[in-house]
Formats: structure tokens, C-alpha cells, sequence
């Protein structure tokens, strides 16, 4: 097996292949941003609990149930984006956001008027 399979398998069931992707396919363009921030903050933040709370974990029940805990919350991350992932393959950004938000155009030109 190749080494760039093999992390290819591994990042794809990281966290971040989800909510990555996610963020940029599934908002419209101009919520995009907030919504990236709001999901980085959330996981930045996770693993920065994750940072403290691992080493005691290690100290107290080891190697194994440390590595355990790991691995099922790997687990859970690929169960969550397998089954809510939805599927846009082939699809313009555009067509995503009809079918998610409906027509949003009145609503842009609307803005745009306002600010002249």
C-alpha cells in the first residue's frame, strides 16, 4: 500500500475532513467565513480540552485506555460525517444552495439596493 493511501484513510476519518468541507459546501458564499470561524473556534477549542485532559488520562489508566478513547472518538467522527455528509458530488456551488436554502437572489438584490 501506498504511504499516501494510507493517509488518505486516515485523514478521511479525521474530524477535519468534515467540518473543512462542510464549511465551504455547504453555506452560501457570504455566511462562509463566519461559519469557518465558528467551526474552527469549536475544534481548536475541543482539542485544547483534549490536551488537558489526555495527559491525566495517561497517568491514571494508560497507554491503552488513553489510545482507546482516542480511537472511538475518531470513530464517532467518521459515523457523524458518513451518515450527515451530504452529497454534492458533480453539483455547482449554486445548485447546493437552492436546494439547502432556496432562492436567495431576492433577498442579495434587496441588500444591494439598500446600500446605495
Amino acid at each position: 500500500m501506498d504511504i499516501r493511501c494510507s493517509w488518505g484513510i486516515s485523514a478521511g476519518i479525521g474530524a477535519q475532513a468534515f467540518y473543512a468541507l462542510w464549511s465551504t459546501e455547504l453555506f452560501p458564499t457570504q455566511y462562509r467565513g463566519g461559519v469557518q470561524g465558528i467551526m474552527f473556534f469549536l475544534v481548536r477549542g475541543s482539542a485544547g480540552i483534549w490536551s488537558i485532559i489526555f495527559p491525566v488520562i495517561l497517568a491514571n489508566l494508560g497507554f491503552t485506555v488513553a489510545g482507546t478513547i482516542m480511537i472511538a472518538l475518531l470513530a464517532i467522527s467518521l459515523l457523524i460525517g458518513v451518515i450527515w455528509a451530504p452529497n454534492t458530488r458533480g453539483r455547482t456551488l449554486d445548485e447546493i444552495t437552492k436546494e439547502r436554502y432556496g432562492n436567495l437572489e431576492p433577498n442579495l438584490v434587496k441588500k444591494k439596493r439598500q446600500a446605495f
